[in-house]
C-alpha cells in the first residue's frame, strides 16, 4: 500500500480533531447536569429558574482548560454537538418582510394614491394563490388598473439615485427586488443579534433564498410568546441627550446612600444574576470602540462630534485602554457615608466617568432603580440605559488590569419633550460604510431635510455636550458634540473593521427603513416529545447498529471484524465532524446517521466481493487485496456520489430543518465511510494480514451455500417484470382515485397542526367528527405516536396569519368534550398558504433536478446515452412505485401525508437506487469493454447482474433492515420517511436487477434495429442503382 504513513498521519489527526471537537459536547452536558443537581432539592424536584441562574452565571467562568485555551461556558456551548428542536424542545419561526409595508416606506407620500393602494390589495390576495414574487405581483396589478403607468413615479424621491422617472417598470422591479433583499439582510441581522443575545445554545437562523423570508429555530426555548416578541419587534434607532455627572449630583448623594443602607447585606460574597428588563441580552463584544462622530467632507463645514476626552482618548503603542480619571466627583458626593461597600460592590467608574456594573447585577439595579423612591431623587427626564456592549480590554494604558473588564456600561440620559429622544431614527434616509485613510473605516448617515434641519439645531445646542446614539434601548455610542451640523450628513469613525462598520450601517438602516415582520410559519415542540424523540432516536440507532454488525460478522466470518473497525470509525468520525461544522443533531439527522451506516457497509462490500473473486481464481492474498480494491474504486466513487448529489440538493432546496438535518448527516456519513472503507480497512488488512503473510478468512460455511455463482437469466423475463411493476403503479392510482387523492401535510397546504396528548386512549374517529362540527373547515385526525396522542391538522383561517390565538382556543372548545382525559397541546406548528405553494414547488423541483442530475451523471460516466436513460425510468419507476404504495398502505389502515419529509425520503431512495444501479452498470462496463453494440451484450448484462448479485443482496439487507428499524422505533414524525424509504430501497434494488440493467439492452437493440434497417435501406439502394447503371 502506497503513502501508508501518509494515511496513518491523516488518520490520527482526524481522530484528535474529532476527540476535540466531541470534548465540548461532553463538558457543556458536564455543566448543565451539574445545575440541574444543584437545583435539584432533596424531593428530587428541580428548580428551573434557579437551573438557568447558575448556568448564567458560569457564561464567563472557565469550564474547560486545555493547557494551552480556556472556554468559558458560553464557548463551550457555541461549539458543543447541539440538539435541535424535536430532541429537546423549543420553538421555530419562519418570518416574512412585510412586501406590501416594504413597498409604502419606499412610495412615500405616493402610497396614498388609489391606484397604489388598489394594486396593493390586488397583489396581497393574489400572492396567497401564486409563488410569484410579490414586486412582480404588483407591477402586474398596476398594469392592469392603469395601463401604460410607469412604475418609477411610485418611486423615485430626491434621496434615491438609483432610478430615474425615465426607468423602465422591469428597471424598477429590480430596484424593488433589491431593497426586498436589503431589507431581509437587515431583519436579519437585527435577528440574529438579538437571538445571540439570549444566550440559547444551538440557535438557527437562515435565509431561504429568493423568498424574503428567515428561519429561526430556538431549542430549548421555555417563554415563546416573549421569544416571539422579541423576533418580531422592530429595530428602534433614537438620538438622547446625556447627562453629565455634574447635574446628576445632588440627586447620586443620596442614590449612593441608599444603595450603602438598602443593598449592603445583599451584596457581600453575591454572585446572583437575574434578567435585565432594560437590555437583558447584552452581548460581549471584542472591544468598545473610542468613535468621533463629523460632518460628511461633503458638507461645506468640518465641525466634529467627538467623545470626551477621558472616554475617547485614542489607544496608545501599547495598545492598551487608557487609565480612567480619578473620581473626584464621587469623592465629593459619597464623603457624607464613608461606609460605601455596598455601593462599590455594585459600581465600577471607568473612563470618562461611566459607571459600570458587572452582567450578574444588571437585574439588581433595574430594582433598585424602579422604586419610586430611587425615581423621586433624580430630575423627571431622567432616564438610564445600559451599553449594548461589555468592555473588553484586558489592560489600562498603564499596564494595569481593567477594572471594567467584562462589565456592561450604564449611561444617564436625558429625555426631551414628552420623555421622548432628541431626535428618531425615522430621520435617517441612509447609512452606508465608507473609508478614510487617516481613520480608516467608518459609517456615514444621511438624514432627511426635516432630520437634517433637527440634527442642526440639536448639536448646535448641545456644543461640549454628548449625545447617545441608541437602538433598541442600548446605547451605542455616546459622543460629544463639538460644533454644529448642518447638511443632515454625519460620519461615525473610530477603530472599526470593514465587518464592524458594515454591521454598524446596517443598524443604522434599521431606525431609518423600521419594516414590519409577518410570521408566516411557527412551530412548538413540547420538551416531552423531544425526550421522546431522544428515547425512540437512540433505540432505533443502537438496534439498527447492532442488527448490521451481527449480520456483517456472520455474512463475512473474521473480515467483518475489520468492517466493524471501519464502521466504528465511521460512527466517530460522523459524529466529530458534525460538532466540528456546529452541526445540530436532529431525529431526521439520527435516521440520516443510522441510513449512512448501512449504506458505509456497501463500499466494504464491494471491496471484499471483489477479494473474494480474485481468491476464487485462484491470486494470492496479497495479490486479491490489491486487484480487490482497485477494481471497486470507481464503483464505490460513483455510486457514492450520485447519493451525496442528492444530499446536496435536498440541503439546498428544502426548507424543512428536518429535510436540512438529514441532508447534513447523509453527506457527512457518505464522506467519513469513503475514508473508512478505502484507506482504514486496507490498512489494517496489510499491517496484519499481508505483511506478515497472512490471508484473511471470508468464508461463512451458511452464507456461501446461499450465494453461490449464480447464473440466472434476468433478462429473459424483463417484460414479465415489467407488467408487474405497472400492474402496482395502476392499483395504487386507482386506489388514489377512489380515496379522493393523496393526503398532503400543512407544509404544502397551508393551515395549523397540532400533537394532543391525552392520559387515555380516544378514538381518532370520534375525534375527527367532534372537531370537524367545531371547525366546520377541512380536519385531520390521526394517531400520534401512541395511542393516546393525536395529530390534528386543519385549513380553519388558514390565510390568517393573526389567528393562532383564534384557532387555539376552536381546538380547545372542541376538545372540551374530552376534559377528563385532559387534552394537552404539546406540539403546534403553523404553514401561511404562500409559504405553502412556495414549498410544494420547490419539492417538484427539487425531484426533477435530481432526476436531470443523475441522468446527466450516468451518461458523462458511461459515454451511452442508453445507459443514462435506463437509470432514468429505473429512478422514475421507483417514484411511482413508492407513491404507489401510498394509497395501499392506507386500504390496511396506515395514513400517510405527503410532506417536506415524504420529499426527502423520495430523494433519498433515488440516490440509493442509482448507488445500485451505477454497481451493476459498473460491472456491465467492464463486461462490454465500453460497446453495447456486441450481439452478446443479452450474455454480458446477465453476468454483470449475477456477480453484482450478493453485493447487491447484502447491502439490500443491511439498507432495508436499518429502514425497518426506523419504521418500527423511530416514532411517528418519521413514520412516513420510513415507510417510504422501506418501500423504496425494496423496489430501488428490485428495479437495479430487472429495470435498469433490461431497460439499457432494449434501447440498445432498437438502436441496433434501426441502424439495422438504415444498413439494408441503404443496401437495397446502391443495388437499385447499381442495376440502373447497368441497363444504362
Amino acid at each position: 500500500m502506497k503513502n501508508r504513513s501518509v494515511i496513518i498521519f491523516l488518520t490520527v489527526v482526524i481522530a484528535i480533531l474529532c476527540i476535540y471537537s466531541l470534548s465540548f459536547t461532553w463538558v457543556a452536558r458536564g455543566v448543565r447536569n451539574d445545575a440541574k443537581a444543584k437545583a435539584t432539592n432533596k424531593e428530587g424536584i428541580e428548580d428551573a429558574v434557579k437551573r438557568q441562574e447558575i448556568l448564567r452565571n458560569k457564561s464567563y467562568e472557565t469550564v474547560f482548560d486545555i493547557g494551552i485555551a480556556q472556554y468559558d461556558y458560553n464557548s463551550v456551548k457555541k461549539r458543543e454537538l447541539g440538539l435541535g428542536l424535536d430532541l429537546q424542545g423549543g420553538m421555530q419561526f419562519t418570518l416574512q418582510v412585510s412586501h406590501a409595508e416594504l413597498l409604502k416606506i419606499l412610495a412615500g407620500r405616493r402610497a396614498k394614491e388609489a391606484v397604489f393602494q388598489k394594486a396593493l390589495a390586488s397583489a396581497k390576495e393574489k400572492q396567497k394563490k401564486s409563488s410569484t414574487r410579490f414586486t412582480q405581483l404588483f407591477a402586474d396589478a398596476v398594469e392592469e388598473l392603469a395601463p401604460k403607468t410607469q412604475l418609477s413615479r411610485f418611486f423615485v424621491s430626491s434621496t434615491n439615485s438609483e432610478i430615474t422617472l425615465q426607468s423602465s417598470n422591469n428597471d424598477v422591479i429590480k430596484f424593488l427586488d433589491k431593497k426586498t433583499e436589503e431589507s431581509v439582510d437587515i431583519a436579519f441581522r437585527i435577528i440574529q443579534d438579538r437571538v445571540d443575545k439570549t444566550g440559547l445554545a444551538n440557535p438557527s437562523i437562515s435565509k431561504v433564498p429568493a423568498s424574503g423570508r428567515i428561519q429561526i429555530e430556538l431549542p430549548g426555548v421555555e417563554d415563546p410568546e416573549r421569544t416571539e416578541k422579541l423576533l418580531k419587534s422592530q429595530a428602534k434607532l433614537e438620538f438622547w441627550g446625556v447627562y453629565d455627572f455634574q447635574g446628576l449630583a445632588g440627586g447620586f448623594s443620596q442614590f449612593v446612600d441608599y444603595v450603602n443602607k438598602t443593598e449592603a447585606s445583599s451584596t457581600t460574597g453575591s454572585k446572583k444574576e437575574g434578567n435585565t428588563d432594560a437590555n437583558p441580552f447584552a452581548k460581549k463584544d471584542d472591544s468598545t470602540k473610542k468613535d468621533e462622530v463629523k460632518q460628511d467632507t461633503t458638507s461645506k463645514k468640518t465641525d466634529t462630534l467627538s467623545k470626551p476626552k477621558a472616554d475617547s482618548v485614542k489607544k496608545n503603542d501599547t495598545g492598551k485602554k487608557p487609565e480612567p480619571k480619578k473620581d473626584t466627583t464621587k469623592k465629593d458626593t459619597t464623603n457624607k457615608n464613608s461606609n460605601s461597600a455596598a455601593f462599590n460592590k455594585l459600581f465600577s467608574i471607568g473612563a470618562g466617568n461611566i459607571f459600570y456594573v458587572k452582567l450578574e447585577d444588571t437585574a439588581r439595579i433595574n430594582k433598585i432603580f424602579a422604586k419610586e423612591e430611587v425615581k423621586a431623587m433624580f430630575p423627571s427626564d431622567f432616564v438610564y440605559m445600559w451599553g449594548a456592549k461589555v468592555d473588553d480590554e484586558e489592560k489600562l494604558g498603564n499596564g494595569q488590569d481593567n477594572p471594567t473588564k467584562s462589565k456592561l456600561p450604564l449611561y444617564f440620559l436625558k429625555a426631551g419633550v414628552d420623555g421622548e429622544p432628541l431626535l428618531g431614527g425615522d430621520v435617517v434616509e441612509n447609512a452606508f460604510r465608507d473609508y478614510d485613510p487617516q481613520k480608516g473605516y467608518g459609517v456615514t448617515m444621511v438624514m432627511n431635510v426635516k432630520g437634517a434641519q433637527d440634527w442642526a439645531r440639536i448639536t448646535k445646542e448641545n456644543i461640549g455636550k454628548q449625545v447617545a446614539i441608541v437602538l433598541d434601548r442600548a446605547v451605542y455610542s455616546a459622543p460629544t458634540v463639538q460644533n454644529e451640523i448642518t447638511g443632515g450628513n454625519s460620519s461615525i469613525s473610530g477603530n472599526f473593521t470593514l465587518e464592524e462598520a458594515q454591521d454598524l450601517a446596517t443598524i443604522l438602516k434599521s431606525g431609518k427603513l423600521p419594516i414590519p415582520t409577518e410570521v408566516v410559519e411557527r412551530g412548538i415542540v413540547g420538551s416531552s416529545l423531544g425526550q421522546e424523540s431522544i428515547n425512540q432516536g437512540l433505540l432505533s440507532t443502537l438496534v439498527a447498529i447492532a442488527v448490521v454488525f451481527l449480520f456483517i460478522y456472520l455474512y463475512y466470518n473474521v473480515a467483518g471484524l475489520i468492517v466493524w473497525v471501519a464502521l466504528i470509525a465511521n460512527i466517530f468520525f460522523t459524529l466529530g465532524v458534525m460538532a466540528s461544522f456546529g452541526t445540530v443533531l436532529t431525529l431526521s439527522g439520527i435516521a440520516g446517521f443510522v441510513l449512512s451506516v448501512a449504506m458505509s457497509i456497501d463500499a466494504n462490500v464491494l471491496i471484499n466481493e471483489r477479494i473474494r473473486e480474485e481468491l476464487q481464481v485462484g491470486k494470492s492474498f496479497g495479490e486479491a487485496v490489491r486487484i480487490g480494491y482497485t477494481k471497486a474504486y470507481s464503483s464505490i466513487l460513483d455510486s457514492n456520489i450520485t447519493t451525496f448529489i442528492i444530499g446536496v440538493i435536498l440541503y439546498l432546496l428544502s426548507e424543512a430543518s428536518l429535510v436540512r438535518g438529514f441532508a447534513i448527516t447523509l453527506m457527512i456519513g457518505i464522506c467519513t465511510s469513503l475514508f473508512s472503507a478505502i484507506f482504514i480497512t486496507r490498512l489494517i488488512t496489510e499491517v496484519f494480514y499481508v505483511s506478515r503473510g497472512k490471508a484473511l478468512s471470508f468464508k461463512s460455511a451458511f452464507f456461501n451455500s446461499i450465494f453461490p455463482k449464480t447464473n440466472f437469466n434476468f433478462i429473459a423475463i424483463r417484460k414479465k417484470a415489467y407488467m408487474f411493476s405497472g400492474a402496482i403503479i395502476l392499483v395504487g392510482a386507482i386506489l388514489a382515485v377512489i380515496q379522493g387523492g393523496f393526503t398532503f401535510g400543512v407544509d404544502f397546504t397551508g393551515g395549523r397542526s397540532y400533537v394532543v396528548a391525552f392520559n387515555k386512549t380516544i378514538p381518532t374517529n370520534e375525534v375527527r367528527e367532534t372537531l370537524s362540527k367545531t371547525f366546520q373547515a377541512g380536519t385531520e385526525v390521526k394517531t400520534f405516536n401512541t395511542s393516546s396522542q393525536v395529530k390534528v391538522t386543519t385549513n380553519y383561517l388558514a390565510d390568517d396569519a393573526d389567528a393562532d390565538a383564534k384557532v387555539e382556543a376552536k381546538l380547545k372548545e372542541g376538545l372540551s368534550k374530552y376534559q377528563d382525559a385532559k387534552p394537552e397541546i404539546v406540539s403546534f406548528t403553523k404553514v401561511d398558504s404562500t409559504v405553502a405553494d412556495s414549498i410544494l414547488d420547490t419539492a417538484r423541483y427539487a425531484v426533477i433536478l435530481s432526476l436531470i442530475a443523475m441522468f446527466i451523471y450516468i451518461i458523462a460516466r458511461f459515454q451511452y446515452w442508453q445507459y443514462g436513460l435506463g437509470a432514468l425510468i429505473s429512478l422514475a419507476h421507483n417514484v411511482l412505485i413508492t407513491l404507489a404504495f401510498v394509497p395501499i398502505a392506507k386500504v390496511f389502515g396506515l395514513n400517510l401525508e405527503i410532506d417536506q419529509v415524504f420529499v426527502a425520503a423520495i430523494l433519498t431512495v433515488i440516490g440509493y437506487s442509482i448507488n445500485d444501479t451505477v454497481v451493476v452498470f459498473d460491472r456491465i462496463r467492464e463486461f462490454a469493454k465500453q460497446s453495447i453494440d456486441s450481439k452478446d451484450f443479452a450474455g454480458q448484462l446477465n453476468s454483470a447482474i449475477n456477480d453484482t448479485l450478493s453485493r447487491t443482496v447484502v447491502t439490500g439487507i443491511t439498507t432495508i433492515t436499518s429502514t425497518l428499524i426506523l419504521l418500527f422505533f423511530a416514532g411517528e414524525v418519521l413514520r412516513g420517511f420510513s415507510y417510504s424509504m422501506f418501500i423504496g430501497i425494496v423496489f430501488g434494488t428490485y428495479s437495479s436487477i430487472f429495470i435498469a440493467a433490461p431497460a439499457v439492452l432494449d434501447f440498445a437493440r432498437r438502436k441496433s434495429a434501426e441502424e439495422a434497417k438504415k444498413e439494408e435501406e441503404k443496401r437495397l439502394a446502391e443495388e437499385a442503382n447499381a442495376k440502373t447503371e447497368i441497363k444504362s
